[in-house]
C-alpha cells in the first residue's frame, strides 16, 4: 500500500463525495486505487485507479480526480490556485501508458489538463437539485412520467430490502441487460453489501400483488447527494412503470433528506430522455484522456472506429 493511500485511509473523508470513500474504492478497484495530495499530506486529494500502465475509471464510479479545498473567496485567486494544484498532482501521477478520468461536475477548469496535452471532452449528467419539496418536483415531471407513476402505484408496493435479502433478490433480474461487462455483476453485489455495512446506500424493490420483485434500484449517498447507481426490471415491471415509480421514491427520499438526486447521466439517447423526463437539470462534466503510449492510442481509436 502506498504511503499516500494509507494517510488518506486514516484521515477524515466524511465530507468527500461517495466515490472518494475508501470503502467504495476498495470494492471497485481493490489494491488499484491511490491518491496524491495537492497541498501536503491529507489535504486536497486527487484520487485515481491504476492497473498496470493504465489509469482507468472503475465500474459504477461516476467520477474521480480532484476534490480540492477552496480557501479563497476571490475568483482570480481560486483559479490561479486550481491551476497550481492540478498541475502539481498531474506531475506526481505514476507513469502510465494511457489515462482515462471522469471528473465531477464541481471541476470545470480544464486548462491544466489541456496544457498537459490531454484530450478533454464534455459529457452530460442530470441532477435534481436539493431545495425543492417533493410535490414541486413531481409537478415538473413530464406528463407521461406522472401518469406512469400513478398507474404503477396501483400495481406495486415499494419495499426497502435488507442486506440479507440481496443475494436472493438479484437473481430475479437479468443484469446482463443493464451491465455491459458480466464481470462487474459480482462487483455490484459486493458494492451493495459495502454500502449497507457503511450505512451509505440501500436497494428499493417494486413488488407485485404476489410479492414477486418486478424491479429494483440501488441508491447510494454522501452528505450532499443521493446517487442512482444501478437498477433493473422484468418485462412486466418495465411495462407497468415500476422503474419510474422507484425513481420517484428515490427522489422523495433525497429531497426529504436535504440531498440532490443524481441520475448519473448517460450519453445514450433513450436513457437521457428518461432521466430528463423527471425535471432534472443538465450538468456538464468532463472526460479526460491521455495516451503517452502510441500503442495504447492506436488500440483506443481502433476500438472506437471499427
Amino acid at each position: 500500500m502506498s504511503e499516500q493511500r494509507e494517510i488518506y485511509r486514516q484521515g477524515d473523508t466524511g465530507s468527500l463525495p461517495l466515490y472518494f470513500q475508501p470503502f467504495w474504492l476498495d470494492v471497485v478497484a481493490p489494491e488499484q486505487w491511490d491518491v496524491r495530495f495537492a497541498d501536503g499530506p491529507g489535504t486536497s486529494p486527487f484520487v485515481f485507479a491504476r492497473k498496470g500502465s493504465r489509469v482507468f475509471m472503475p465500474p459504477f464510479t461516476q467520477f474521480l480526480g480532484p476534490c480540492f479545498q477552496v480557501t479563497d473567496a476571490k475568483y482570480t485567486n481560486r483559479l490561479s490556485r486550481d491551476h497550481e494544484q492540478t498541475a502539481r498532482v498531474l506531475d506526481e501521477l505514476p507513469s502510465y501508458g494511457s489515462l482515462h478520468l471522469q471528473l465531477g461536475t464541481h471541476v470545470q477548469n480544464m486548462l491544466p489538463y489541456i496544457w498537459k496535452k490531454m484530450s478533454v471532452s464534455p459529457r452530460y449528467s442530470y441532477i435534481l437539485p436539493a431545495g425543492k419539496n417533493p410535490e414541486e418536483a413531481f409537478s415538473d415531471f413530464r406528463e407521461n412520467i406522472r401518469r406512469e407513476i400513478r398507474k404503477a402505484e396501483k400495481q406495486f408496493r415499494i419495499h426497502r430490502a435488507s442486506a440479507t435479502e440481496i443475494p436472493a433478490l438479484l437473481p430475479h433480474f437479468d443484469l446482463r441487460r443493464t451491465i455491459k461487462d458480466p464481470a462487474n455483476i459480482p462487483v455490484l453485489q459486493a458494492l451493495i453489501g459495502a454500502c449497507y455495512t457503511n450505512e451509505a446506500g440501500y436497494v428499493l424493490v417494486a413488488l407485485d400483488s404476489r410479492d414477486l420483485p418486478q424491479a429494483f434500484i440501488f441508491l447510494a449517498h454522501d452528505n450532499s447527494s443521493l446517487y442512482y447507481i444501478s437498477g433493473a426490471g422484468t418485462d412486466s415491471g418495465k411495462k407497468g412503470g415500476a422503474l419510474s415509480l422507484l425513481m420517484w421514491q428515490g427522489i422523495q427520499r433525497a429531497l426529504n433528506s436535504g440531498r440532490a438526486f443524481d441520475f448519473e447521466g448517460s450519453m445514450v439517447p433513450s436513457i437521457e430522455r428518461f432521466f430528463r423526463a423527471f425535471g432534472s437539470e443538465q450538468k456538464v462534466y468532463f472526460e479526460v484522456r491521455s495516451f503517452p503510449s502510441l500503442l495504447r492510442r492506436f488500440v483506443y481509436w481502433w476500438r472506437i472506429l471499427r
